[in-house]
Formats: C-alpha cells, sequence, structure tokens
C-alpha cells in the first residue's frame, strides 16, 4: 500500500475513536518556493488525547505519527522531529501500516 493511502486509513481510524482529535499536518510550499507551511519533518499526524492526572484533572497528551510504506526512509529532518518529541515527553511514531497505529494508540493509552 502506498503512503499515502496508509496516512488515509490511520487518520479514518483515528476519526472513529470519541475522543481522540487528530489532524493532518501538511509540509511544503508553492510558488517555486515563494509560499513554505509546516515544518520540515514533522510528523504527518498530530494528535491530541485526553487524559486524566493523578489527581483527577484532565490533561491532554500530544502525539505524533509518521508515515512511512514498507520500503520508506526515515530523513534526517524527521529524525531530529523523533529526538525532540522524545526529549519533551511527546509519544512518536513510525507507522508502516493501520496496525502500527492501532498499537501506538492502545500503548500511548496505557500511561
Amino acid at each position: 500500500m502506498a503512503e499515502k493511502e496508509i496516512q488515509h486509513e490511520i487518520i479514518k481510524y483515528l476519526k472513529t475513536i470519541p475522543d481522540l482529535i487528530c489532524w493532518r499536518n501538511n509540509v511544503g510550499g508553492r510558488g517555486g518556493g515563494k509560499i513554505r507551511f509546516g515544518e520540515p519533518g514533522a510528523p504527518d499526524i498530530f494528535i491530541l488525547m485526553p487524559k486524566y492526572s493523578q489527581k483527577g484533572k484532565q490533561v491532554a497528551i500530544f502525539a505524533g505519527i509518521e508515515v512511512k510504506d514498507t520500503a520508506g526512509r526515515v530523513s534526517d529532518s524527521q529524525h531530529a522531529w523523533e529526538e525532540k518529541y522524545i526529549r519533551y515527553g511527546v509519544k512518536y511514531c513510525v507507522a508502516r501500516s493501520v496496525q502500527d497505529a492501532i498499537n501506538f494508540i492502545k500503548e500511548v493509552r496505557e500511561l
């Protein structure tokens, strides 16, 4: 399956989870590089999930999913984002299938 299709299927799955917010993070440009948007290397999908603190207060977990097909390679700028996320305690994964994303969401919810 192509990366774009995997991404579409992952977002479709994520949107079935009632208390989860997700959005596609577009990165690129227009006009021969005159207009740039997004941050190079940032994850393809951003996620917010509610979580309850030990004091019973609701907080949000922020997470990112970088989508790759089976042959896709994570770029240096994507590795840099992953390292920042880990350093800041943000959850991050590289998903090569919808099942990878399902497993990631289950893991994050168990924290």
